[in-house]
């Protein structure tokens, strides 16, 4: 039986009317272009506008979704036939629903810009508490007006409750595990402060298009989608981000935690991504089976670590997996069916609502601020005592925002024109305009939920590839040429909307790439596409992995931490696709062929890529957490009446007996393989010395020969789990046992889960972060005139924290002495320096003769970096 939550999103689901094709036309006199026009506008004034606004970001978003709206009604795709629609309802009974979503919305805001302004009594308990529940909130809200609406009224088992669907309890499983202590720990070095420190200077330098690094200038080595999200992150939640304001409020005895916002959208996504992959199974398998593959992905360590770092790997991994969902929801829809509409009536108007305007909305609103802000670029309004518009080329400038130019290893500040300005970006973005109205207009009367769902999946491959680069394009379709040839499915090619592929990153993905060439040429295509992308691809760059086996056994190597408790059941679940399971049809052994090709697909190019980091094997996780779920809804399974008679015309054979026989082994091999990994975690050390639990740190950090703080010892909790989670494996033999043991290992996974991020990170990150020693200088010293000087560092948490207004000396010698000698010639008496810990008798010998050199900072608190005050 098919219920909604088996079906997809629910604003997509299928019609149980009889098909009716809508026949919307163009509507250029009606209401549609006065919100149009007012969604262009009000984002407009804002982006061109010589000032920074607090409340830029909600303004601007009202703003864009009215063009939306305009947009989406002047197309007439609010005109479908009476008699497509399924369900009606009143705007009068829809309001307080909308209106509670809001509120909702505006608590998570509220608390959010409390938590980073750092004024909230006993932050970490009372964060903890708040976050989770005002998401439950919001998560009951939506249900409420969705339920309103009736998008659950066609359910044939009836409607359920939010407490009965399984797609509730992984959302809520997530948030419980993930949400309470997301920003309550420093950014660690160096993944999320040099994307942290890219992002406070897109705000600082008021530019969204040239990214700049601190002492490192141009940043080229990233896409933009993530920088994009979180500086409207930290605009909406109120960072305080100008020079030296980032925590200066520990002064006034605040907890000010930017680290909320650098997070929240990494959450937030990350949310997105584990419930569309969890609907694309619950299709092909069941609810169950997707639920239970869901919390699989949700307590693996590849995931949730990832899920807890600022960096680009979510960005690129969350909507490549949510579209790898919708992809497989896609694969197994009819061809015909079509989505329902709802109508919203108010008084004689209404208005008719499908999942199309859901998924084209989200196009429009990716679009049209990249359409906007290129238009501002040649567009300055002046609000001083004499305010005035100006209409001008595209100009910028190069250097650090709010008046760091200058500082040592800061270069000079200056303006700067485009290399090429034959493109001027008005231009660019009436380009950019009519290509994004081309799917707009040729699909404005596409109802089909199939085709809906591909467009949806490649949305979120484009949205991927926006944040990675060529590996969110290349894995999605790789893996679908080789489901289409292994499956024979040639009939699919003419439903998959590779043109709509096309189009979408045509309009979404190219804008930024283009006016970045305009603007600066060949170096920066050399920088990202040719050095980031080709030669990370064919040549070792800037990888860490000197004297490892970077050879197949690699990636296998790190799955199997990073993927623990579940190492075992994953081998298993391959082996269980590998072994052709028919029973569930032509439906569920095509979804596992899929699930399957995505592995070895992911597999097979991050491991002939030659640079390789320890996560960069994560894209390949989200399809084995999915095997691994059919394979415990299997084991869950009671054992039918024909195990004990004989199915087969095959003289003494019985399907059942061979199938509990093959489960019990391997159930067996799960648990040996289980040992293995954990016994890496718990007892054997890495090869460059240490402990063995770095392992896990490692798997989302830089240069793995950083030294463990002796401080911490974490062996006897992996050990504790790898006998526990082994011992709940090994008991999977029985065969009456099993869906007892099964739900002993999902909640076991969780508490790994949570040990992991509450207990593991939370203590471990201080020592690979910051912001403790940033504090520290903050608390101690009289004001800004004593200044704090990083010393041969450039891990950017010293960026960050700072607002980089931190003079830096990456390389010292001569002109560190010098500048040293001058500061005491100036009258300086105090100066705060800040370097890693090997390299405190360097430094002492660098700066010569002093009053008093004083340690602040212990290696308790940081192993890694440490803070010294310094009298001259």
């Amino acid at each position: 039986m098919t219920t909604q939550d088996d079906a997809g999103p629910p604003s997509l689901q299928p019609s149980t009317e009889q098909a009716v094709a809508p026949s919307p036309k163009l509507r250029w006199r009606r209401r549609g272009a006065v919100f149009a026009l007012i969604g262009a506008v009000l984002p407009l004034l804002i982006m061109s506008s010589d000032r920074n606004w607090e409340f830029s970001v909600p303004v601007g978003l009202v703003g864009c979704l009215l063009g939306a709206w305009g947009i989406l009604d002047l197309l007439g795709t609010f005109d479908d036939p009476a008699e497509s629609v399924s369900e009606r309802v009143r705007l009068k009974a829809l309001l307080p629903r909308i209106l509670e979503f809001v509120a909702s919305v505006v608590a998570i805001v509220f608390l959010g810009r409390l938590a980073v302004l750092g004024v909230l009594p006993a932050p970490v308990f009372t964060q903890a508490l708040a976050f989770p529940a005002a998401f439950f909130w919001l998560y009951s809200a939506l249900f409420r007006g969705l339920r309103t609406l009736g998008v659950y009224s066609h359910a044939k088992e009836g409607e359920r409750k939010l407490l009965s669907r399984a797609g509730f309890w992984l959302i809520a499983l997530t948030t419980v595990l993930y949400l309470p202590l997301l920003g309550s720990f420093t950014l660690t070095d160096p993944w999320e402060t040099h994307y942290g420190e890219v992002a406070r200077e897109m705000l600082a330098r008021d530019d969204w298009i040239s990214l700049w690094w601190a002492q490192d200038g141009w940043f080229w080595s990233k896409p933009i989608l993530h920088f994009w999200l979180q500086a409207v992150s930290f605009s909406l939640l109120g960072v305080r981000y100008g020079p030296d304001q980032m925590i200066l409020g520990v002064v006034e005895g605040k907890h000010p935690q930017p680290e909320w916002a650098a997070r929240l959208p990494i959450f937030l996504i990350t949310l997105v991504g584990v419930y569309l992959i969890y609907k694309g199974a619950s299709r092909a398998f069941g609810r169950r089976a997707g639920l239970l593959g869901g919390v699989v992905l949700t307590t693996m360590p590849y995931w949730y670590f990832l899920a807890h770092q600022s960096m680009t790997d979510m960005p690129y991994l969350a909507p490549l997996t949510a579209g790898m969902g919708l992809l497989l929801l896609g694969f197994h829809t009819d061809p015909e069916a079509r989505v329902r509409v709802y109508e919203i009536t108010a008084g004689s108007r209404s208005v008719r609502l499908s999942g199309y305007h859901l998924l084209f909305g989200l196009v429009i609103l990716c679009l049209l601020p990249q359409v906007l802000y290129l238009v501002s670029r040649n567009l300055t309004i002046s609000l001083g005592t004499a305010p005035y518009l100006r209409t001008h080329l595209d100009q910028f400038f190069s250097g650090s925002g709010g008046g760091n130019c200058g500082l040592p290893g800061n270069a000079a500040c200056h303006g700067e024109l485009p290399v090429d300005r034959s493109l001027q970006p008005t231009t660019a973005a009436l380009i950019w305009a009519a290509v994004g109205a081309i799917p707009l207009l040729s699909t404005r009367t596409e109802r089909r939920l199939q085709r809906l769902y591909f467009l949806g999946g490649w949305l979120c491959v484009v949205l991927s590839a926006m944040a990675k680069g060529a590996p969110g394009l290349v894995l999605p379709l790789f893996t679908v040429a080789v489901y289409i040839l292994a499956t024979r499915r040639w009939r699919d090619l003419l439903h998959l909307e590779l043109g709509g592929l096309v189009m979408l990153s045509a309009c979404l993905l190219l804008p930024w790439y283009v006016q970045m060439f305009m603007r600066h040429g060949p170096p920066f295509t050399d920088q990202l596409i040719f050095q980031h992308m080709y030669r990370r691809a064919f040549v070792h760059v800037h990888d860490t992995n000197a004297g490892d086996d970077v050879s197949f056994r690699y990636y296998v190597w790190q799955l199997g931490y990073g993927l623990f408790p579940w190492t075992g059941l994953a081998a298993a679940g391959l082996a269980w696709w590998v072994r052709g399971d028919r029973e569930g049809g032509d439906n569920r052994s095509g979804a596992m062929t899929f699930l399957g090709l995505w592995f070895i697909v992911g597999f097979a190019l991050f491991t002939i890529s030659l640079t390789k980091f320890h996560h960069y094997i994560a894209p390949a996780v989200p399809p084995l957490a999915m095997l691994v779920g059919v394979l415990l809804d299997d084991l869950m399974q009671r054992r039918s009446s024909s195990a004990h008679g004989i199915e087969s015309g095959e003289p003494g054979f019985n399907p059942a007996r061979y199938k509990s026989v093959l489960l019990s082994s391997i159930a067996l091999a799960s648990s040996v393989l289980l040992l293995l990994a954990g016994r890496d975690l718990s007892l054997k050390k890495p090869a460059a010395g240490g402990y063995a639990s770095a392992r896990l740190v490692n798997l989302f950090s830089y240069n793995y020969t950083r030294p463990w703080p002796e401080s911490l010892d974490f062996s006897t909790a992996c050990l504790v789990f790898t006998f526990l989670s082994a011992g709940g494996c090994l008991l999977l033999v029985v065969p009456r046992w099993r869906p007892a043991m099964v739900v002993f290992l999902v909640a076991l996974g969780s508490a790994w889960s949570a040990w992991g991020l509450d207990v593991y990170l939370f203590k471990t990150a201080p020592h690979w972060g910051q912001r403790n020693t940033i504090t520290t200088y903050y608390l101690n010293r009289s004001g800004p005139s004593e200044k704090l000087v990083a010393y041969q560092m450039n891990w950017k948490g010293e960026n960050f924290y700072t607002g980089n207004r931190v003079p830096a000396f990456v390389s010292t010698g001569d002109a560190f002495k010098s500048w040293v000698a001058k500061q005491k010639q100036q009258g300086t008496r105090v100066l705060f320096f800040t370097t890693e810990q090997g390299r405190l008798s360097t430094l002492k010998a660098e700066l010569g003769p002093l009053k008093s050199f004083k340690l602040l900072t212990t290696k308790e608190q940081n192993n890694k970096f440490f803070l010294a005050r310094v009298e001259l």
